[in-house]
């Protein structure tokens, strides 16, 4: 395995480094490559111990009753933030979007941990 470091350019035109950690393989005679993107981070196990703290907060998250699910909005008038209940459909999506999300950085966690294993 070994790091990757790519340049991006960003859709306001900055350009930013991301890091891929890349296990190279042979498989019936062609190179493979599984590619787990690290982002910012250039380690690896520093990766995981910050997204696996991320993914217990997702969890967490994720075990809020629908009916207190709330939406924080800013009024102009008032020059306050104002916290509003949101409606069970609205809830609904939300909790769909974040498990949606919980699955794939779990399994992007679990990719990664397999090829941290591998070199060792």
């Amino acid at each position: 395995m070994f790091i990757r470091k790519r340049k991006v350019k960003l859709k306001n035109g900055v350009i930013s480094e991301i890091y891929q950690a890349v296990f190279s393989y042979r498989h019936e005679g062609k190179v493979k490559q599984d590619v787990v993107g690290l982002g910012k981070y250039s380690n690896p196990k520093k990766y995981l111990q910050d997204w696996e703290l991320y993914l217990v907060k997702m969890d967490e998250d994720l075990n809020i009753p629908l009916g207190n699910y709330k939406e924080i909005r800013y009024s102009k008038l008032f020059k306050t933030s104002i916290i509003f209940k949101v409606p069970l459909s609205v809830a609904q999506k939300k909790r769909a979007n974040l498990m949606r999300r919980y699955e794939k950085e779990k399994s992007k966690c679990t990719k990664l941990k397999k090829l941290c294993n591998k070199i060792k």
